[in-house]
């Protein structure tokens, strides 16, 4: 069978570009300091946002984030269209994360794990191969941060044109 998704790896960097901005919608634990920005090798580039309580110093705080629904990051994507990412509780230590598109498609899902020094990481993949998108693009990857930790992003995209 061939493969339709070879994957190109990407590293992040960051911060963020100052030309990239953050929605101001999406409120004061959103900038760019604390996100990072993937080049792909045709040029575009897609920029992470994720919210700065996730590297608190309070292990408290990264566990009141990711112990309820909500909102812990945004992407701006190579097309320049606006992704929502999502977590909410699954089980004890654990979260799920998904990633909507601009128009509310569910596109993107992950699990991942805290522990109660703060320290998380997820795992994250599209939700089935061949998912309906403009290029026909496959994500997956993780990401790992917390509490006294640098937090890292490893991914790989490919896409079937």
């Amino acid at each position: 069978m061939k493969n339709l998704y070879p994957q190109e790896r990407l590293l992040g960097q960051s911060p963020v570009p100052s030309d990239v901005m953050p929605n101001p919608e999406w409120g004061k634990w959103f900038g760019h300091d604390f996100g990072m920005i993937f080049q792909f090798q045709n040029g575009r580039r897609a920029s992470l946002f994720l919210d700065r309580r996730l590297s608190s110093e309070d292990p408290n705080e990264v566990l009141r984030v990711l112990g309820a629904e909500s909102t812990i990051g945004y992407v701006i994507n190579c097309e320049n269209q606006e992704w929502t990412i999502k977590s909410e509780p699954t089980f004890e230590g654990q979260f799920g994360v998904i990633v909507y598109t601009k128009s509310g498609k569910a596109y993107i899902s992950g699990g991942g794990e805290i522990e109660k020094t703060g320290q998380w990481k997820v795992d994250f993949s599209t939700l089935y191969p061949g998912i309906r998108n403009t290029k026909k693009c496959h994500v997956q990857g993780g990401i790992r941060g917390g509490t006294d930790t640098r937090t890292e992003v490893q991914g790989g995209v490919g896409c079937a044109f």
